[in-house]
């Protein structure tokens, strides 16, 4: 599962069954300074490039957010990964890489 961040700073959810990882890709160099809006909406910059992202905009962005089968893998996940520090799940929130 990954976040896409188009040129024009747009973002969606592709690959929403992958759970088995998550990341960002995206088209414009968000460590060079270049924005997208609608991504810092739910997104803040953390440690070495990487992102907490609100967890509850990514269950909005799928189009299996009414999937309540999708949302129990979602979280599933997410409590997975806490344990490695990619997942806040009191804050409700995941971090992720931009993927090079």
């Amino acid at each position: 599962m990954y976040l896409s961040i188009t040129a024009d700073g747009s973002v969606s959810l592709e690959d929403v069954n992958d759970f088995g990882q998550f990341e960002i890709r995206s088209s414009i160099d968000l460590a060079s300074g270049e924005f997208s809006d609608k991504f810092f909406s739910f997104a803040e910059p953390t440690d070495n490039g990487r992102y907490w992202i609100d967890a509850e905009s990514i269950v909005k962005l799928s189009s299996k957010s009414d999937d309540p089968e999708w949302c129990a893998a979602f979280w599933t996940m997410l409590e997975n990964a806490e344990p490695y520090g990619f997942a806040d799940i009191a804050q409700k929130r995941i971090k992720s890489h931009v993927a090079k």
